[in-house]
C-alpha cells in the first residue's frame, strides 16, 4: 500500500527541521547531494527537492564511479539517464586507478570519495553537499569504533557537520531510521551495492547482526561539551602559524583535563599533519613523556620547547618533487609555483648551514628544518618563509591545506 500524505509530509517536515540545524543557507541555496543510486541516496534526493524547491534553490547532483565493479559503468549511465529525465544533469566522478585496492578498500574508497567530491564541490562552486547517512550507519559506526576500543569521543559517532578543504558535509539524516525513509523511494529502483551484503567487510557483518537501536544522544551531548571545552582552549592559547606549525602553553595545558588535553592537541596533530582523522586513543598516549622525550604521531612531531608544547610536521614524510618552469605543484600544505625549473624539498641540515648566518629569526631548527626550499643542483635557490632568494629567484607558495583545525567541530 501506498504511503499515506501524511507520513510523506512528516518526512518532509523533519528534514526540514534538521536542514534548518545546519544552517545558514543562501537566500536561494544550492545543494550538491552525493548520489550513490542506492536507496538512502535516493531517499534523500526526494528530500532535498522538495527542501530547495520551496526556497527556490538548486540541486548539483554528483556520482562517484569507483571502478571497483564490473557493472559500475553501466550503472552510472543508468542513473545519469534516470537523473535527467528527473530534471537533473548527473555529474560522475570517475575514480581513477591502475588496478583496484586489494586492501583496506573500503577505506581507500571513501577518502578518494571524498577527495573528488569536494574537487567537484570547488568546481561547480557549491559550499554545502549533503550525503545520505542515516541513523543505522551511525549505530554501525558506534559498534565499529567500540570494537576497536575508541575513546568517548569517537563512540558519539557521525557528525551531522564535518568540513572538507573546499565545502561542508552535511548528514541531515542522521535523525531518520533507514527503514522510515522507504516510503520515500516506494517508486525508485535503487542499485543495491553488493559491497553492502559482502560479510568479508565489518559493517555488513554488523548489519547481518541486526543489532537493537542505540542511543547515542548522551553520547554526542557530552562529544559537543568537550568541543566547546577544546575550542575556548586552542582560542586562547594556541598559536598556529601559515608555516605549517603550531604551539600551546604547557603549563595552561596541563591545568585541563584529560580529555580537553587529548581533543586539543588532537585537533593541532591533524591539521599539522594534514591526516584525514585524527589520531587514536593509542597513540596520543605517548604523550604522557613528553617532558622526556619528544615523540611522532601521525606524520608530526610533539616536543616540550621553553615552556611551549610545539607541533611540526615530520618533514621525513615530505616528498622532493622537480617543478618546471611556469608550472604550479602541491607539496605537503602549500601550492608552489616557479619561474625556472627547481627542485623542492625541506631546508634540511644543510640548507640551514648555508643561510643561518644571514637569516635573521628566532625559530628553533626543529620547526626551520622543514621549511620549503627551492634548489638547483647542489645550490640553495631560495626559502621563501625566511625572505631568502638567491639572485632573485621568482617562487610563489601559498597554503593549501586539506584539514581545517576545527574541521569536525560546530556540529
Amino acid at each position: 500500500m501506498p504511503a499515506s500524505q501524511k507520513v510523506l509530509k512528516n518526512l518532509h517536515k523533519t528534514f526540514s527541521i534538521e536542514m534548518d540545524k545546519l544552517g545558514p543557507f543562501e537566500t536561494a541555496p544550492t545543494l550538491g547531494i552525493a548520489l550513490s543510486g542506492g536507496p538512502d541516496s535516493l531517499a534523500l534526493l526526494t528530500l532535498a527537492e522538495t527542501w530547495t524547491k520551496e526556497r527556490n534553490g538548486r540541486l548539483v547532483l554528483f556520482h562517484v564511479n569507483h571502478g571497483l565493479r564490473c557493472a559500475s559503468d553501466k550503472e552510472a549511465e543508468i542513473l545519469s539517464k534516470s537523473m535527467k529525465l528527473r530534471g537533473h544533469r548527473l555529474h560522475i566522478l570517475k575514480w581513477s586507478h591502475h588496478a583496484p585496492p586489494s586492501t583496506r578498500i573500503q577505506e581507500q574508497a571513501r577518502d578518494a570519495r571524498y577527495l573528488l567530491l569536494d574537487e567537484a564541490m570547488k568546481k561547480h562552486k557549491v559550499f554545502h553537499l549533503l550525503t545520505g547517512h542515516h541513523q543505522n550507519d551511525d549505530e554501525e559506526t558506534y559498534l565499529m569504533r567500540k570494537e576497536k576500543n575508541s575513546s568517548d569521543y569517537g563512540l558519539a559517532g557521525m557528525s551531522q557537520l564535518t568540513y572538507l578543504t573546499h565545502c561542508r558535509v552535511l548528514r541531515p539524516l542522521l535523525s531518520f531510521r533507514k527503514e522510515t525513509l522507504s516510503p520515500l523511494i516506494e517508486t525508485e529502483k535503487p542499485f543495491e551495492d553488493p559491497s553492502n551484503k559482502n560479510l568479508k567487510f565489518k559493517r555488513a557483518q554488523l548489519r547481518e547482526e541486526k543489532n537493537l537501536p542505540i542511543d547515542l544522544a548522551p553520547l554526542k551531548k557530552k562529544r559537543k561539551e568537550l568541543e566547546i571545552k577544546a575550542v575556548r582552549f586552542l582560542a586562547k592559547h594556541m598559536v598556529l602559524s601559515p608555516y605549517g606549525y603550531a604551539h600551546i602553553a604547557y603549563a595552561a595545558w596541563q591545568l585541563e583535563d584529560t580529555d580537553v588535553q587529548n581533543l586539543s592537541l588532537s585537533l593541532i596533530i591533524r591539521h599539522v599533519g594534514q591526516a584525514n582523522y585524527l589520531p587514536s586513543a593509542s597513540s596520543m598516549k605517548k604523550i604522557s613523556g613528553i617532558k622526556k622525550t619528544p615523540c611522532s604521531i601521525n606524520k608530526t612531531h610533539i616536543r616540550l620547547y621553553k615552556n611551549e608544547l610545539w607541533i611540526t610536521p615530520d618533514g621525513r614524510t615530505f616528498p622532493v618533487i622537480d617543478i618546471q618552469k611556469g608550472t604550479t605543484e602541491i607539496w605537503n600544505r602549500y601550492s608552489v609555483s616557479v619561474a625556472s625549473s627547481h627542485t623542492l624539498k625541506p631546508l634540511g641540515q644543510k640548507g640551514w648551514g648555508e643561510i643561518k648566518t644571514k637569516t635573521k629569526t628566532n625559530l628553533p631548527y626543529f620547526v626551520l628544518k622543514n621549511f620549503p626550499s627551492a634548489w638547483h643542483g647542489e645550490t640553495l635557490m631560495a626559502v621563501p618563509f625566511l625572505g631568502f632568494r638567491h639572485n632573485a629567484t621568482s617562487i610563489q607558495i601559498t597554503e593549501n591545506s586539506r584539514k581545517s583545525i576545527l574541521a569536525e567541530l560546530f556540529v
